[in-house]
């Protein structure tokens, strides 16, 4: 039989027991019950397998459209060769964006002793299913926990949250024109392209992160949260051992590092008086796994040169609608006149403060 009617028959079965039980004015038995269960499963098995179906044959379309030559065709097989069209349509038969980029930039899988190369890798990603949520944000931690004799009065701590309204913003940009045929061509440069325009968004994102001023569309970034705490050293090693002694001290756990490449530079190249390179496993510097006192270090053009950022687990997150858009078009202005498109990548995310007292802002500030 095929499975969608054998779907819609399992689904009317169940509807008759439940609308009999009311008719009757009575519970569900359990006898019931167990046939309700055993026909749900019935019907999820014939549901994944109905989708299975669908996206075959929606994969089977797509190709066909790609095939046609006349004005019937769809925008993407118009400049783009099948095996690109192919890569898309695989991706919409998945259930993502019809042009969703093959290159991932939010939180990805970094391999053991790999060291992570940007902000986004090292910040817990949360998808969001509303563009509009709610977090909750940490204003007061006050920890009293105390031996306590038998029948005295246990000391209280304080732990409040907030309620913080927010909702994603977008992060977008477009390409010049391109000759169409360059793309058709060589199905490598449209993934370069894509690439690197996924990159500028990573860069964009990760400044916000920083020192976004939470105002409009803007991100609310660590430099401008209320309630951060601050150090100051004379060099990169020591402004970020305090750093991570103000964290510890309050029994948090440091995550990572946030440094400028011109002071981990610093860090890696400084000489001691015997004139060696200070750095090692055995030393705080650690250059082979990035790490600075056993903690993750990432350098980001984002830090400003001078300031170092230690985060502690859980501090901030970043939420997103879990996709990054790439669409290409020839639909601006005479661009489909003169065989030029353009390539548009976009997506959304907000950076949710949620442990401002977890986010230390360290200055190094040489001596004189």
């Amino acid at each position: 039989m095929d499975p969608k009617k054998q779907l819609a028959q399992i689904k009317a079965a169940m509807a008759a027991v439940v609308n009999g039980a009311k008719a009757a004015g009575r519970d569900i038995t359990e006898a019931e019950l167990a046939s309700l269960e055993q026909k749900a499963e019935e019907a999820a098995r014939l549901q994944k397998s109905i989708d299975m179906m669908d996206r075959g044959t929606a994969i089977l379309n797509q190709f066909k459209q790609g095939d046609d030559d006349g004005e019937g065709s769809s925008a993407k097989a118009s400049f783009l060769n099948v095996k690109a069209t192919a890569r898309s349509v695989a991706q919409k038969a998945i259930g993502t964006s019809s042009d969703l980029v093959g290159v991932e930039f939010i939180r990805g899988i970094v391999p053991i002793d790999r060291p992570r190369t940007s902000l986004l890798q090292a910040i817990p990603a949360i998808r969001r299913s509303s563009p509009v949520y709610e977090y909750l944000r940490q204003t007061v931690r006050t920890m009293n926990a105390a031996p306590v004799a038998e029948g005295a009065l246990k000391p209280t701590s304080i732990v409040t949250m907030e309620p913080v309204e927010a909702k994603l913003k977008v992060f977008a940009h477009i390409s010049e024109p391109i000759p169409k045929y360059i793309l058709e061509d060589n199905d490598e440069v449209q993934r370069f392209i894509e690439s690197e325009f996924v990159s500028g968004l990573d860069l964009a994102i990760q400044a916000q992160l920083v020192s976004g001023s939470g105002m409009g569309e803007n991100l609310l970034g660590w430099l401008n949260a209320s309630g951060i705490l601050t150090v100051t050293g004379v060099d990169l090693i020591t402004t970020a051992r305090k750093a991570i002694e103000r964290l510890t001290a309050n029994g948090r756990t440091p995550s990572f590092i946030a440094v400028a490449p011109a002071d981990w530079t610093t860090a890696l190249t400084t000489r001691n008086t015997s004139g060696n390179f200070d750095f090692g496993p055995t030393t705080p510097v650690n250059e082979a796994e990035m790490k600075l006192w056993g903690v993750d270090v990432i350098e980001s053009p984002a830090v400003t040169a001078g300031t170092v950022w230690t985060l502690a687990e859980g501090a901030n997150s970043l939420s997103t609608d879990g996709k990054v858009d790439a669409r290409w078009s020839d639909s601006m202005s005479d661009d489909f006149a003169r065989n030029l498109v353009r390539l548009r990548v976009e997506t959304r995310v907000n950076s949710d403060v949620r442990t401002p007292s977890g986010i230390v802002k360290g200055e190094i500030v040489p001596t004189p």
